[in-house]
């Protein structure tokens, strides 16, 4: 009688299984909430051809390579050259970088901000901004595009204007810690995108 029961049953039966386990995926996801790295991207539950596809939750991670990937396709991820770099450029690089950034923190979803990889990424991101270049553009960058637009001399190089500036050598003393500390970030930026 149960065997008969099972036999005519049988598709309604596996439908009710996978139900079960689609249920059971999907309660084990919500559960782990930020500890999960995985989201459902799409469902189809039918008899016969039920279907429940996985994929790895890889935003954060895509996130940190961008910003690794300004960081260290711009200047202001690698050691100034002072013979041959040009502060104006240096100082637009940086902005278009601080733009970007900004753009990709946004970037971030909300639901995952209590990830321990999540917050290491926002504080990164933000300390590069808010610790390490807002303070020398704030300070020097008005100052030093004023002088470089009234005093530039066409007889010189533009490397060789620029060490005219009276707060030149400052400038780039801070430069150089600014990269250095930068080249850090993104040592932490490489082990959060490649863990």
């Amino acid at each position: 009688m149960l065997c008969d029961f099972i036999v005519n049953h049988f598709s309604y039966i596996v439908f009710l299984c996978l139900l079960l386990l689609v249920v059971y995926i999907i309660k084990f996801i919500i559960s782990k909430k930020s500890t999960c790295d995985m989201e459902i991207d799409y469902a189809e539950i039918g008899i016969g051809q039920t279907k429940v596809f996985l994929k790895k939750n890889t935003t954060v991670k895509q996130i940190a390579f961008k910003i690794w990937v300004e960081l260290r396709t711009r200047k202001i991820g690698l050691e100034i050259d002072e013979e041959n770099d040009i502060l104006i450029e240096v100082y637009n690089s940086w902005y278009e970088f601080f733009k970007i950034i900004r753009s990709l923190i946004k970037e971030i979803p909300a639901s995952k901000v209590n990830d321990n990889n999540v917050k290491t990424l926002i504080y990164v991101s933000i300390s590069m901004l808010n610790l390490q270049i807002r303070p020398h553009l704030t300070q020097w960058q008005a100052r030093y595009r004023h002088w470089s637009e009234k005093n530039f001399l066409e007889e010189f190089e533009p490397q060789d204007n620029q060490k005219r500036y009276e707060n030149y050598d400052k400038i780039i003393s801070e430069i150089k810690i600014i990269n250095s500390n930068l080249i850090s970030y993104g040592k932490i930026l490489e082990e959060i995108f490649s863990n």
